[in-house]
């Protein structure tokens, strides 16, 4: 009976190691498989005019052994057109390329050979040019290869929210008409001031003439006299020659 309790006390501690590990393993084999698959996330601008640039900005998220992979941008040729040299660079120790076809750009990264392999996330950037005016949108797709040279399993693509591109507004020529000018009030007529009476000087009494009014008027007296006494001569002379007449007959 003595020698039972200790082989009962080590069972059961034997037993609750056992539970402890198995514990232990299926957390494990709970987070290996809680692991998070690789995903694409993409921001846009959302609106522009006509002529203005898109900027797309694309990550692909929880990545593991990545020894290249290519994100490809499919949009609509009519409203989009991509910016030459507009895409950033990979990560450091690859080689990077940009292949373009129509309605669509892929971004290619390749690690160099003794660059180790990518983990984590992968970011990457672009413009595009808006050519045309609607509603389109980008949508964004990526293809992973690890270290082994074997496609990774594929990522669901994704797709931008709308963006709204509008056309550049034409300014319409107003019709205001030129504004007419007022009239001007004529100014009422001033009435013409009454003219004031001047009181005329009275005239001189005896005003004495002048120029040859004043010369005649001096000798005028003189001059009549004159002219009586030559006049009374001449009839004298006249007399006396009669006279001398009929006394010679």
């Amino acid at each position: 009976m003595h020698h039972l309790a200790p082989r009962r006390s080590r069972l059961r501690m034997a037993t609750a190691a056992i539970a402890l590990a198995v514990g232990f393993t299926m957390v494990s084999a709970g987070s290996a498989f809680a692991a998070p698959a690789p995903a694409i996330t993409i921001t846009t601008t959302a609106s522009a005019e006509v002529g203005q640039p898109v900027d797309v900005a694309v990550t692909v998220t929880d990545t593991t052994d990545v020894f290249s992979y290519a994100i490809t941008l499919s949009y609509d040729p009519a409203i989009f057109a991509y910016s030459d040299n507009s895409a950033t660079d990979g990560p450091a120790g690859g080689f990077d390329s940009v292949v373009e076809d129509e309605g669509a750009v892929t971004l290619v990264h390749s690690r160099l050979g003794t660059s180790p392999a990518l983990a984590g996330s992968l970011p990457a950037s672009l413009s595009f040019t808006t050519i045309g005016s609607g509603t389109g949108s980008i949508t964004a797709s990526v293809a992973l290869v690890n270290s082994s040279g074997a496609a990774s399993a594929a990522v669901p693509a994704v797709t931008s929210a709308p963006i709204v591109v509008t056309a550049v507004p034409v300014p319409v020529p107003s019709d205001t008409a030129s504004p007419t000018a007022s009239p001007t009030p004529s100014a009422a007529p001033s009435q013409s001031p009454s003219p004031t009476p001047t009181s005329s000087a009275a005239p001189a009494a005896n005003a004495a003439p002048t120029g040859i009014l004043a010369l005649t008027g001096v000798a005028g007296g003189a001059l009549v006299y004159v002219a009586i006494g030559s006049i009374l001569a001449i009839a004298l002379g006249v007399v006396v020659y009669r006279r001398r007449v009929a006394s010679a007959r």
